[in-house]
């Protein structure tokens, strides 16, 4: 596009230099044409003058033979009466009869014309000269006509250079205008292209500033995961370590309960013996305990990853159990945008009101088996003399603790996968509104 621009524009400067020249050519011509019309002017003036002191000779010249007719006139007339009169006397003098020759007539010689006609010798210097004059006139007058001619001739030569210009201007100004027209609509272009393209470059900027912060984002998000493996690392070596020294526990916990001496009266606990009568609230103490561990342990995730870990099976029915709730979500996202809002508003607190209240339903049903094992278990002191601390079914206790953290945890689990899968669906539905 530039190039094509600059080629067009390179044109546009072409056409109105020659447009210029041009019209310089045109305003020469123009003045040569000035300049000759007023040397017309002057030679017609001049040809005017001339005819007009040509004329006032020939009238001069017309009144010279006139006048010179009339002498000539007059001389014949008197010629005539000269000759009527010598006849008259050849007559009378033949009527006296005295014979005698008649004398010989002689042409009168140019002093008897001059003397006849004394202006005879001016006139004809005067018609000689205006003879002379004459053809100098008639050959101006001739040199003029030719000059005349010749100017025609060159007004004749300029006026086509001028109409030939004049076309050349008028085809010149018609490709300035198509040229002026294809100008402004590739100014337009321009424009246009330009507005394209400081909008392409702000979506670049925002575009690259939304990836650098999702790149900060991400490099955050790796640090946590990188800090998460690490914690993840470390309390699987403590679980580890954990479960080695657990069959030593419990070797050493049997042994000692085997050997321990069975007394009445008192709970032996390792190394020492309480009597059951210095802790008049056992029960209570023993169930308060209890409950403190399994709010514990539900709070704790360490426990939900052990138990993820050592029930594979029940984590692949969950996530059966997760894809039919995923289809349900599916289902959800083609839901219209008010209601899909509200649900989504509606979700993060239902949830937490449904845990809240299953922790309690959980917690409620557990509760009257703790109290009932703690009355049944540990019963009145004297049977507690004389079956020691194994009478207290502390097992039954754990087991029922243990199904009761088995079904938190799955609780738990379906829950948090629920809102895996929710944040999962909710991020598609979200990025065209942000594209």
């Amino acid at each position: 596009m530039l190039n094509l621009l600059e080629e067009r524009e390179r044109d546009l400067s072409a056409a109105a230099r020659i447009g210029q020249s041009l019209v310089k050519q045109n305003s020469v011509l123009v003045e040569k044409n000035s300049k000759l019309e007023t040397m017309l002017g002057a030679a017609r003036e001049e040809i005017l003058h001339l005819r007009h002191q040509v004329s006032l000779r020939d009238d001069l010249l017309q009144l010279y033979s006139d006048s010179d007719d009339e002498e000539e006139e007059e001389e014949e007339e008197r010629e005539e009466g000269e000759e009527e009169e010598e006849e008259e006397e050849e007559e009378k003098e033949q009527q006296h009869d005295h014979p005698h020759e008649a004398p010989e007539q002689t042409p009168l010689t140019q002093p008897e014309l001059l003397h006849h006609c004394p202006q005879l010798k001016a006139l004809q210097e005067q018609l000689r000269l205006l003879e002379e004059e004459n053809a100098q006139l008639r050959e101006e007058a001739s040199q003029l006509d030719t000059l005349e001619e010749e100017e025609q001739m060159l007004i004749l030569e300029c006026v086509e250079q001028f109409s030939e210009a004049s076309q050349q201007m008028a085809e010149l100004s018609e490709v300035l205008v198509l040229r002026m027209e294809n100008y402004d609509q590739q100014q337009k272009e321009v424009t246009q292209l330009r507005t394209q393209v400081t909008n392409l470059q702000h979506r670049c900027q925002l575009y690259g500033a939304e990836t650098a912060k999702l790149q900060r984002q991400l490099a955050l998000e790796k640090e946590i995961q990188l800090q998460l493996q690490d914690e993840l690392q470390d309390l699987w070596e403590k679980y580890m370590e954990g479960e080695g020294l657990l069959p030593e526990d419990r070797e050493d916990a049997e042994t000692r309960y085997r050997h321990a001496p069975g007394t009445t009266g008192t709970v032996t606990h390792y190394t020492y013996t309480v009597p059951l009568e210095a802790i008049p609230d056992f029960q209570e103490s023993l169930a308060k305990e209890l409950r403190k561990a399994m709010k514990n342990i539900i709070s704790d995730p360490i426990f939900f990853v052990e138990r993820y870990e050592m029930q594979s099976d029940e984590d692949q029915e969950q996530e059966e159990g997760s894809e039919s709730e995923e289809g349900s979500l599916l289902a959800e996202d083609f839901m219209p945008g008010e209601e899909r809002g509200a649900t989504e508003e509606a979700a993060p607190a239902e949830g937490g009101a449904t845990e809240e209240a299953e922790e309690a339903e959980a917690w409620e049903e557990v509760e009257p088996e703790l109290d009932e094992a703690a009355p049944t278990n540990a019963t009145s002191a004297p049977e507690a003399r004389s079956s020691g601390p194994s009478n207290l079914d502390m097992k039954y206790v754990l087991q029922q603790l243990a199904n009761w953290q088995d079904a938190n945890y799955r609780r738990r689990l379906r829950q948090r996968m629920f809102q895996k899968g929710f944040a999962v669906f909710q991020q598609p539905a979200e990025a065209p509104q942000t594209a």
